[in-house]
């Protein structure tokens, strides 16, 4: 039987030993803890710290860009809404509600459903600015 094409399955052993004693060695773990544990637990809280750094950095970000697009919903609330519209923002804490009014001063709650401000802000312009003029 010719072994010269089957495996060298120790070699492959030793690599494999070498391989996880250098990842454990970069991932902090104690050399003199065997197995493969310590270094999936290392794993993990790398995950873990990953992903509460995404999170942070995915909440920074949005509460940054929904501040830029409120800004934006006023700017053409300001500029485009119908003339005698209003829109109305009250907020108090850890909530708000935006409000349309026509020039009747009929009062309209923009569902927000969870949504950001400046979607509600954006909706309240489209409806008065699709709203058929009322006859006087």
């Amino acid at each position: 039987m010719d072994n010269g094409n089957a495996p060298n399955y120790e070699h492959m052993f030793e690599a494999a030993c070498i391989a996880l004693a250098k990842v454990s060695r970069e991932l902090g773990c104690d050399p003199n803890q065997g197995g493969a544990e310590p270094i999936i637990e290392a794993i993990r809280q790398l995950r873990n710290e990953r992903d509460g750094w995404v999170d942070a950095g995915y909440a920074a970000s949005a509460t940054q860009g929904e501040e830029q697009d409120i800004g934006r919903a006023i700017n053409r609330a300001a500029a485009e809404l119908p003339e005698f519209w209003s829109v109305r923002i009250e907020l108090e804490r850890g909530c708000g509600d935006v409000r349309l009014i026509d020039p009747q001063g009929l009062e309209t709650a923009i569902p927000g459903y969870g949504e950001f401000f400046s979607e509600q802000i954006n909706a309240a312009i489209d409806a008065a600015m699709s709203a058929k003029p009322k006859a006087q």
